[in-house]
């Protein structure tokens, strides 16, 4: 018989984690799982620590690729997948012993497409518990509504739904015809796009909002301490993809731009942690130049944008060009020391 959930892990060099995650889940309290491990070109002991649970326990699978990036890991995933219902976790990361329990029945007792908890951050071992603000319970039709809004422009709280992979709980069909699977296209903010995409399909949506059931362990590949390239051009095609959809949607696309705002602010901060001078000019120069920007601020009302973007909003609105590059340089200069 196939089993009613998958749980796809993408995994490289995890050596460190992997045990402990892979323990979290084989402790579960809900039984009838598969595990699909793709392992994404390790090159530390992380086959082999996976070849050992797949010989203990015949619902791990292992499936070795070439380094791809995770996005491929996971749509790898989840074409093996053969599941009624789809989650996701990290090798880095562990979870709580019901949260496989507690995932299936809200979402068999509620019919939901998509079901979303709250998590645990770790971060230098520090735990905070991230809840989320909207009562636990099923939300049908215009009720998705507020919530698709907030997770369009995250940037208004922490308890807003993240839009990460591993707090969700997703109905395998919900993923199909159309079919949608992660932009391989890109490396970062990836969930963001899959997730808001499939907003715009469901018709049901069950929230666990006062019960943290992931672990999320913060660690420094983060993209406050590392240089990513091409960020602004992945931010530009999470924008654009985003844009066709909510197009038609006057709410969702000025929150959208308000993103694509955050975004640019951000981007700017990337390039300040390069360490190649020319690499960081360009890289300036892209987000300083881009139409996409200058069309998403020019459609944010004068209030909501002094509101929401603050004193970024005016530095962009009034072209401080010289001005953005002055504090840029200031904080690489900074960064570097």
């Amino acid at each position: 018989m196939k089993p009613k959930i998958t749980i796809i892990m993408p995994i490289y060099n995890a050596e460190k984690t992997l045990v402990r995650c892979l323990d979290s889940i084989q402790q579960q309290t809900y039984k009838d799982f598969e595990v699909i491990l793709v392992n994404d070109g390790s090159k530390d002991t992380s086959v082999e620590i996976c070849q050992r649970y797949c010989e203990a326990d015949k619902r791990f699978k292992l499936i070795n690729q070439e380094n791809s990036g995770p996005s491929k890991a996971r749509n790898r995933g989840i074409d093996e997948s053969t599941s009624k219902y789809l989650s996701f976790v990290d090798s880095d990361d562990y979870i709580e012993p019901t949260m496989l329990e507690e995932f299936f029945t809200a979402a068999e007792a509620s019919s939901a497409d998509l079901t979303v908890c709250g998590y645990y951050l770790e971060e230098n071992s520090h735990q905070s518990v991230n809840l989320l603000k909207y009562p636990s319970g099923i939300y049908c039709g215009e009720q998705i509504k507020p919530i698709i809004l907030d997770a369009i422009d995250i940037g208004e709280g922490n308890n807003n739904i993240r839009p990460f992979s591993w707090i969700r709980f997703v109905k395998r069909e919900c993923l199909e015809n159309p079919r949608l699977r992660f932009n391989t296209n890109i490396h970062r903010s990836e969930d963001y796009l899959i997730w808001n995409t499939l907003f715009a399909r469901i018709k049901s949506l069950c929230l666990i909002g006062d019960k943290p059931l992931y672990h999320y362990v913060m660690n420094s590949s983060s993209i406050t301490h590392n240089y990513v390239e091409n960020y602004w051009a992945m931010a530009t095609i999470i924008y654009n993809e985003l844009k066709d959809i909510y197009k038609s949607d006057k709410d969702a696309m000025l929150r959208l731009n308000i993103m694509l705002l955050r975004r640019a602010t951000l981007s700017l901060s990337v390039a300040c942690l390069s360490k190649n001078k020319e690499t960081f000019k360009s890289d300036i120069k892209k987000v300083l130049s881009d139409k996409n920007l200058r069309g998403a601020i020019s459609s944010i009302p004068f209030k909501i944008g002094i509101k929401r973007g603050k004193v970024r909003y005016i530095i962009f609105k009034l072209r401080l060009n010289f001005l953005i590059k002055l504090f840029q340089k200031i904080w690489q200069k900074s960064e570097l020391q």
